[in-house]
């Protein structure tokens, strides 16, 4: 009976270190906030088999729209660009980066 239960744990701390050392892996494997996501191809458009998606809580924004065109409500997307990965929707509108163009969550 010893046996077994030496078995069981054996195998549960086993399955637990390997899930966390996958889970570690997925998270490393993202583009954390200030990166560019590579998830898509910008000369083809296609997607990149092992590309890199934002990690969790951030999303790709594109760069800020030039004051005077923010103002006049023209917000245009530049052209082969995925930005990087930020903080939007987080409630704070850093002027930095966001503005009501390229993040309107938090820069109204």
């Amino acid at each position: 009976m010893k046996k077994i239960i030496i078995v069981t744990a054996i195998i549960i701390v086993i399955a637990s270190l390997s899930y966390f050392f996958y889970q570690n892996e997925f998270i490393d494997d993202c583009a954390k906030e200030g990166e560019t996501p590579t998830f898509l191809d910008l000369t083809t458009g296609k997607e990149v088999p092992d590309g890199k998606y934002c990690c969790d809580g951030l999303k790709a924004i594109g760069p800020k729209t030039p004051q005077t065109e923010a103002d006049r409500g023209l917000c245009s997307k530049v052209s082969g660009s995925l930005g990087i990965c930020r903080p939007c929707g987080d409630g704070i509108c850093d002027s930095n980066y966001e503005d009501n163009c390229n993040c309107p969550e938090d820069c109204k």
